[in-house]
């Protein structure tokens, strides 16, 4: 069981920047899911139960995943009729680096028919952006005294505008299975990293203005549970649910005087429920409902205003600015077909409404986290050779260009305008598969 862990912690500090779909949680966890775009929950075909269903992985038998993922996304971000200082702030700019790969590993041991052993590693994110221009206007910024003369970005701080959020999780599990039914849990293990640029207008309303923006990056440790079910009722249906905690967080120290409650962050509890149906011995088809509750976090929930209209609730505080996320429901359905033993086809389609909306408190601050794209598609396939043991696996998966326009929170402060954000995402990942 040893060396799975060091494999594991060796691939974790590889992970670079990353990004999810469903807001920021990423579409699916291994290949096989993410070609179902991410239906997952009442499956079990590879050993990524700690990050779908816990449950599963009594069903998976002995088994190692390894996967990596490419992911492109494209980010947009302008505004547009602000009048108010002559124009100057009306420009648009898109966000670089758009090419991050994001590695995944599961490993599970059955110790007998009816209990398993397993862990899996697997990341989160969907707040990394990068903006680089600005209106070329000196001394437009909105800090002068940390500024100087600079021109402005698109959030009247100067030089790059962004952020670089990074989630990382090890989920070790435990499954038993008892006749037809079978539960299963995990502890997440959850390592974060952020860091914040360009964002110097917002310290003179800072609760710690020294602790806001550029900083470099930070780290958070925290702790959440992820428990999971699955029945097999009838040779051609199975039924999964899956319930995960909220993850506890430590605060990003460096960044208190950014995110409400002193710079903490948890993660947001959801649930899924799902099922499988087998009606011929060839194809299987599947349906997954999620829903996040991302507006229960403070500082992802808080309203954008609150800190630009009241100064008793100044950012970073309890109750001071968010990024005003919803909750979101999130539907997934796939099919799948085995035109020969040795080969498996794959199709999936998720569909999740935006957590961003397009009232004045809505896009502002979320040019930092555009997470708006609804509509995914996704094809797959996987070939198993040597006698079923092994698996080579592949997916793609678009998905589909989403716009959110809303009116300027800035207006709060005397600079209205209209602001616009896009975003539309391609991935492509590789995968192996061994079972023992």
């Amino acid at each position: 069981m040893m060396k799975p862990f060091s494999i594991i912690f060796s691939l974790l500090l590889l992970m670079g920047n990353i990004y999810g779909t469903n807001g920021y949680f990423s579409i699916g966890h291994g290949i096989k899911s993410k070609g179902r775009a991410g239906t997952s929950t009442a499956y079990a075909d590879e050993a990524f139960g700690g990050a779908n269903n816990p449950a599963s992985m009594v069903y998976v038998g002995t088994r190692n995943d390894i996967d990596l993922t490419l992911f492109s996304p494209h980010r947009k971000a302008s505004r547009r009729g602000e009048t108010a200082a002559g124009g100057i702030y009306n420009f648009s700019s898109f966000s670089k680096r758009d090419y991050f790969l994001i590695p995944e590993m599961g490993f599970n041991y059955n110790l007998t028919d009816w209990i398993s052993l397993g862990v899996t590693a697997y990341a989160n994110g969907g707040m990394n952006t990068s903006y680089v221009n600005h209106n070329k206007v000196p001394g437009s910024n909105a800090n002068p005294a940390s500024c100087g003369t600079k021109g402005a970005n698109l959030l009247l701080g100067c030089g790059e505008l962004g952020i670089d959020f990074m989630q990382m999780v090890i989920a070790p599990t435990i499954a038993i299975r008892v006749g037809k039914f079978a539960i299963g849990a995990s502890p997440l293990l959850t390592y974060q990293r952020f860091e914040a640029k360009g964002l110097q207008a917002f310290a003179p309303l800072s609760k710690y203005p020294q602790n806001l923006t550029n900083q470099g990056h930070d780290n958070s440790f925290g702790i959440g549970g992820r428990f999971g079910m699955m029945a097999k009722p009838f040779q051609w249906l199975t039924l999964g649910a899956v319930y995960t905690t909220e993850t506890l967080t430590s605060p990003f120290g460096k960044y208190k005087g950014l995110f409400a409650e002193g710079g903490r962050l948890n993660v947001p509890s959801n649930f899924s429920v799902g099922f499988k149906l087998d009606p011929l011995p060839h194809i299987s088809l599947g349906f997954d409902f999620r829903r996040i509750f991302y507006h229960s976090i403070p500082a992802i929930g808080n309203l954008q205003s609150t800190s630009l209209a009241n100064p008793l609730k100044p950012i970073g505080s309890s109750g001071g600015t968010g990024f005003h996320w919803r909750n979101q429901n999130v539907y997934k359905i796939a099919v799948e077909y085995t035109p020969i033993n040795s080969l498996t086809l794959r199709l999936g389609w998720n569909y999740g409404r935006s957590p961003i909306r397009s009232g004045i408190e809505d896009v502002t601050l979320n040019i930092l986290a555009p997470a708006i794209t609804e509509n995914h598609l996704a094809f797959g396939a996987d070939y198993n050779f040597f006698d079923g043991r092994a698996e080579l696996k592949f997916f793609y998966l678009h998905g589909f260009s989403n716009t959110v326009t809303g009116p300027s929170v800035l207006a709060t402060i005397g600079i209205p305008g209209t602001e616009t954000i896009t975003l539309f995402t391609n991935s492509f990942g590789l995968g192996f598969g061994w079972n023992w």
